[in-house]
């Protein structure tokens, strides 16, 4: 897929509602399309669909709409199900919607089953009803209410609340942790990669076997926010 600067909007780290577009290209209940489909319209799936989809619009899965196919779009509603991957500005998955591939986007909030990794530049919300399944979740800020199995990676926030329950290692920078969340897994120092430019003159001792120069280990602590009540601190 291509990157996300093909759907580039103003979106903020706020949370949000992708609403039903009032005009677009509507594929009913009684309709089953196969093949490839791209439009410079919102499109809103009620039937069946087993087909790659990309536009330029809001994609809407409804209730009883079902899509097997990747899909590209500037935001994207799942509301049905989606069997394949996901690259969008903003993606948002409703409680009882079923999700099983990858996510790519800016921001993700979800209250329903996904099944596949999300890659977040900026958010991830995961409400009180999601069902997270996953090898990586990975954003900037990242709030958890729901139960989540995966490795998650917080460049910025990671924010545990009371109904979460969590199974995987976490890479953090800063992390707060309510009193009843629940979590089984390492917490460790988010570390950032550099990139390095190396001129023709630079003279480089070891290189590893990914070509890349050995630094040395930067120690550096987690800051931990401790809530008011006592326990549940990891």
């Amino acid at each position: 897929m291509s990157d996300n600067k093909s759907f580039a909007s103003n979106t903020s780290k706020k949370s949000f509602t992708i609403q039903t577009p009032k005009e677009g290209s509507v594929i009913s209940k009684c309709m089953t399309i196969e093949g490839k489909i791209n439009s410079c319209d919102d499109l809103i799936v009620e039937g069946k669909v087993k087909a790659d989809i990309t536009t330029l619009g809001v994609l809407i899965i409804a209730k009883e709409g079902v899509v097997i196919g990747n899909v590209k779009a500037k935001d994207v509603k799942i509301e049905g199900t989606l069997i394949g991957d996901i690259q969008s500005n903003r993606v948002e998955i409703t409680a009882d919607a079923k999700t099983t591939g990858l996510i790519k986007a800016l921001i993700c909030k979800s209250n329903g089953y996904i099944k596949g990794d999300i890659l977040c530049k900026d958010e991830i919300e995961l409400q009180e009803n999601s069902v997270i399944s996953a090898i990586e979740i990975s954003a900037d800020i990242i709030k958890i209410n729901g139960l989540c199995e995966a490795k998650i990676i917080s460049k910025e926030l990671l924010e545990i609340l009371n109904t979460a329950k969590i199974k995987g290692d976490m890479q953090v920078n800063l992390i707060k942790i309510e009193p009843n969340a629940k979590i089984e897994g390492k917490i460790s120092k988010y570390k950032k990669k550099e990139i390095k430019k190396i001129n023709k003159n630079t003279q480089i001792s070891k290189i590893d076997q990914n070509n890349s120069i050995k630094d040395k280990k930067l120690k550096r602590e987690i800051k931990v926010i401790k809530p008011q009540k006592k326990g549940g601190i990891i």
